[in-house]
Parts: C-alpha cells; structure tokens; sequence
C-alpha cells in the first residue's frame, strides 16, 4: 500500500492516461483495477483498497518476492500529456 489517496490520483490525473512504475523496472501499470481477479494470475494490479490508498500487487502471487516491493518503497507515477489541437 502507498500513501496516495483514490481523490489525490485522481485530481493529479485529471482523467488522462497513466503508467504506475516500480522500483527501476520499464514495464508499467496503465490501468486501476478494481479486483486482483481482474487481471491473469501473475500479472501486477494496481487498485485502491478499502480505505481508498493505491495498492499494487500480483494476483495469487507474492509481490514482495516478484517485484522487489518492500516497506518504504516509491514509485513513479507518469501521467501523459494530452494535446489539444
């Protein structure tokens, strides 16, 4: 769990697509999820939880050991720039 609230990425965001980094890897979350089973076994979710914080994870698998997620730890959040013509 992060402390970044559901209303915080949301207002940053201000509805425009995203890409959630961990650690120094390259491959990214780009969507929030609502259940870990909406996603295939294996594959990294990011959902805001019961209490409305950012939580990224694995389905049926352990996050810690797979992505090098501990205590403490950041991550990047990108949100794109939208042009309008």
């Amino acid at each position: 769990m992060f402390n970044i609230t559901r209303q915080q990425f949301y207002e940053a965001g201000e509805g425009r697509p995203f890409s959630i980094f961990l650690n120094k890897s390259e491959n990214a979350i780009n969507r929030i999820s609502k259940t870990y089973n909406e996603i295939e076994e294996g594959e990294a979710v990011a959902l805001f939880n019961s209490d409305g914080y950012l939580e990224v994870g694995l389905n049926n698998a352990n996050a810690e050991s797979l992505l090098g997620i501990k205590i403490h730890q950041s991550l990047r959040i990108e949100f794109m720039i939208v042009k309008s013509y």
